[in-house]
């Protein structure tokens, strides 16, 4: 298969990854090779990676699904050896055990499973329980560290307490919202919140504001609920709430050492200028733009319509 037809069904895996996402993984590729994919794996809880987030790379050959990829992990993580290939039967080191019906994500849940077993081989390294526990509470800084890996996944802070909120949720939750929440049989602030997105899909943003409202008292001060409580009232207009949503959002990431979302700021400056509280939303835009986020020319077009001073009267 020529590099074409590689992407061509590259797409479609990753089409089919973000529809249903496999437990614990994420995906992405680089936008200038559809061949270089980067993954983030989250391992269960009560592991000795538990609590940790490990990014990892995979190189198809043009050649895809007809030839097995090439997978390392970025992330230190006291299992494998940053940066250098790992040996399994679903990579490049052993293409004779390579079956060409394999997708991304059986590979991904396959590279899940292997860091998770206690299988020694090229690539692996010794570590004791103790440092891969200290590697994985340190992984998540580290991860923030690398300007490759907040280019590849922006939004991590958010992906990161949606995590952890699913996690929390009781196992006989309820997950998506078909009418009023009484009738959703939903439990927990996990539960509500998907019921809120749920709401919010469907532009039924008042009652994606009484869900997220609920998850809200179940977690006070979820950081991640706030931000969509404030684009929820963004759709609708309200200003003043959009502001006090996207403020108290940014000071729970500030409370919990959690870096600055640029998501945060930006509704906050937008509900700035309509409430016409000019300087202030200069400082919220010029805030975000230092998060180096992908529509900063955006951003600078909204300072320098900020900065500009009206036309003298006629």
């Amino acid at each position: 298969m020529s590099k074409k037809g590689a992407g061509y069904r590259l797409r479609k895996e990753l089409l089919a990854i973000n529809k249903d996402r496999p437990e614990f993984i994420w995906a992405t590729h680089k936008e200038t090779n559809i061949l270089l994919w980067s993954f983030l794996v989250a391992p269960p809880d009560d592991t000795v990676y538990g609590g940790g987030y490990y990014w990892g790379r995979v190189t198809f050959p043009q050649d895809y699904p007809f030839a097995p990829p090439g997978i390392q992990f970025v992330t230190p993580s006291g299992r494998f050896r940053p940066e250098t290939k790992i040996c399994m039967s679903m990579s490049d080191y052993h293409p004779e055990s390579w079956n060409p019906a394999w997708s991304v994500s059986t590979i991904l849940k396959g590279v899940l499973s292997f860091m998770l077993s206690d299988e020694i081989t090229t690539g692996a390294v010794d570590c004791s329980d103790a440092e891969r526990r200290r590697l994985a509470q340190a992984s998540v800084a580290w991860n923030l560290s690398q300007p490759e890996f907040t280019t590849l996944f922006p939004d991590f802070a958010e992906l990161r307490e949606e995590e952890l909120l699913r996690r929390a949720r009781p196992k006989n939750a309820g997950l998506i919202a078909r009418g009023a929440l009484d009738e959703a049989g939903l439990h927990g602030a996990a539960a509500s919140k998907a019921c809120g997105d749920a709401f919010f899909r469907a532009k039924n943003y008042e009652k994606a504001i009484d869900a997220y409202t609920v998850a809200l008292k179940e977690a006070p001060g979820a950081a991640a609920v706030l931000r969509n409580r404030a684009a929820a009232h963004e759709k609708l207009q309200k200003w003043s709430a959009v502001e006090a949503d996207a403020s108290a959002a940014l000071k729970a990431d500030a409370a919990a050492g959690e870096p600055v979302s640029a998501k945060a700021l930006l509704r906050r400056a937008a509900a700035l200028v309509q409430l016409s509280r000019v300087e202030d939303a200069i400082a919220a835009y010029k805030a975000a733009l230092a998060q180096n986020p992908p529509n900063a020319d955006a951003i600078k077009k909204a300072l320098a319509a900020l900065d500009t001073p009206p036309p003298p009267p006629s």
